[in-house]
């Protein structure tokens, strides 16, 4: 599943965030199983940006904050003997923490916190409320994504959308 020209677009208009060396970890970072955790937060941020202007809002803080709304190093998918805090609660912590060097906002830190909403606190600024919609969206869309994908792959034996 790869990025659409205008979410390579988006990306490349932050590249003090996405050039990052430890930002550019998250593409080997699986999420919802058919995408990485860079590709999921630019297509985040890009949902987030439109939903930011359609509401009258400067996108810079939404567009920040959901970039780096899952800035976190920890695969989800193996097992962490020294945590015991769920990935679903911890990582949004570690998001903030590992934000700090991009001098965030309170208001883009608190969406951070936030955008795991109702697993975790609920959000308090439009910024918060903005991401926890377009990061529930966009799940759903890379899944089901991946679904049609093993659909069609069982189907036909190929690709979806392949001739």
């Amino acid at each position: 599943m790869e990025l659409s020209a205008e979410a390579q677009k988006l990306a490349g208009e932050y590249a003090e965030i996405t050039a990052d060396p430890e930002y550019r970890k998250l593409s080997g970072i699986v999420r919802h199983s058919f995408t990485n955790t860079y590709d999921h937060s630019v297509r985040v941020a890009l949902l987030s940006v439109k939903m930011a202007e359609r509401l009258g809002m400067d996108p810079k803080c939404v567009v920040r904050a959901a970039l780096l709304h899952d800035f976190c190093l920890i695969d989800y998918h193996v097992e962490d003997p020294d945590c015991d805090e769920l990935y679903a609660f911890r990582h949004p912590k570690d998001a903030v923490v590992n934000s700090k060097k991009f001098g965030l906002t309170k208001a883009e830190e608190k969406a951070i916190l936030s955008h795991m909403f109702p697993l975790g606190p609920i959000p308090t600024n439009k910024p918060g409320w903005i991401i926890t919609a377009a990061d529930k969206v966009v799940a759903v869309y890379e899944k089901m994504y991946g679904i049609r994908y093993i659909a069609d792959f069982i189907r036909y034996g190929r690709r979806y959308g392949a001739a």
